[in-house]
């Protein structure tokens, strides 16, 4: 199966389902960007015409505290606030930014799908979603999870901060609604397998030679994964995705995923440590927004449309040379997608997810690869991918 985001021929080693994201049309957007932004340097207010950035924040940035030192590229991180209602708020609105792609669930249930614009709206500062969480909340324990992948490099639509930071703020609804903010009392986790002696350069500079970041291996033990902890690998076998894409590929092993769902709201996080606070994201008295994300500006576009899971419309099976099974699944139109599986194996089968426009415009594009755990397993493989 495939989830539909709006936009795959999708070539897995495994049964498929499909997921989508659609792109809807928000007509109460009143931006007007055809006025230039006016910039004179970081730190300083971006002008332009009805684009302005928002400095009513409460929240202050954070992150989990066991970050690698130094900040690595293609870092993910899980981030959990569990509180009580007393009743349901009147309005729920938050407010949320991070570098660079997130997934917000509550109580369980997926909230916002691969939310998060590519930071860019100037050459210094960061986009900021709107999410109305009042249809998911409920009198009495209520549980916020989000998923944060950080990019760490550089794209052509992509500006990296440096930072993973991540940003949730629901301090604009009166006093009959949610008040709620990131701060140190929310727990936060990595989520990726960090082995030692692992390096990359998280670039945040502009130019052709250093957008192509990649991690060096060199200096990691060959045993490094019986001693890591963490579900998504740093990085697949090459090849990787060309030095224009911000995006990584994804490598997820769940043989090394958390005990139990780490979304739900019964799920024990008292092992995660309390959140690491970079500082409010508007400081009031100095006028200053914090950097590396600095000003936070409204996405001018909505959020994508989640279609759900639906089927391919055809699957053929064939062996591989080497012994393997190629599952080629036929999507119904040009579309964004995240493939999704259900399947019976044994422990440390490597399954490759890829599309026909894996190589669309001459250079490699994105793709996934899952690591079986021993036993009947779903995935679906985030960062959508598009194809036919």
């Amino acid at each position: 199966m495939k989830r539909l985001l709006s936009t795959l021929a999708l070539v897995i080693a495994a049964v498929a389902t499909l997921s989508s994201l659609v792109f809807g049309v928000d007509n109460s957007s009143k931006y007007d960007v055809s006025a230039p932004l006016k910039l004179t340097k970081q730190g300083e207010i971006p002008i332009g015409e009805r684009f302005q950035p928002t400095t009513d924040f409460k929240a202050k940035w954070i992150a989990a505290v066991d970050l690698p030192d130094p900040i690595l590229p293609n870092l993910w991180q899980v981030h959990r606030k569990t509180f009580d209602l007393e009743k349901v708020p009147v309005c729920a609105l938050a407010r949320v930014a991070c570098d660079s792609k997130y997934w917000l669930y509550v109580n369980g249930e997926n909230v916002v799908f691969e939310g998060g614009l590519k930071r860019g709206p100037t050459p210094y500062d960061t986009y900021y979603d709107v999410v109305d969480l009042k249809p998911f909340l409920k009198k009495g324990k209520n549980t916020i999870a989000v998923l944060h992948w950080f990019f760490g490099k550089q794209g052509v639509s992509h500006v990296n901060s440096g930072v993973p930071g991540f940003l949730f703020d629901a301090s604009t609804n009166g006093e009959d609604g949610l008040n709620l903010v990131s701060d140190s009392s929310w727990k936060s986790a990595v989520y990726s397998a960090v082995p030692a002696g692992i390096t990359a350069p998280n670039i945040t500079e502009r130019s052709s030679k250093e957008v192509a970041s990649r991690f060096d291996l060199s200096k990691v033990a060959p045993d490094w994964r019986e001693q890591t902890d963490g579900a998504y690998e740093m990085t697949t076998a090459d090849p990787q995705p060309n030095r224009r894409l911000g995006e990584w590929n994804v490598r997820f092993n769940a043989q090394y995923d958390f005990k139990g769902d780490w979304k739900a709201s019964d799920f024990d996080d008292s092992s995660w440590k309390n959140a690491k606070e970079f500082g409010l994201a508007y400081d009031p008295d100095a006028k200053k927004p914090l950097a590396p994300w600095n000003y936070l500006f409204l996405r001018p576009s909505p959020l994508f449309k989640d279609w759900g899971l639906h089927d391919y419309l055809s699957l053929t099976e064939e062996t591989t040379p080497d012994g393997g099974l190629k599952i080629t699944c036929q999507l119904p139109y040009n579309l964004h997608a995240t493939p999704y599986l259900k399947v019976e194996a044994p422990a440390g089968l490597t399954i490759d997810m890829r599309t026909d426009d894996y190589m669309g415009g001459s250079e490699y594009n994105v793709r996934g690869e899952y690591v079986t755990k021993d036993g009947v397993q779903e995935y679906e493989s985030l960062g959508w991918m598009n194809g036919h």
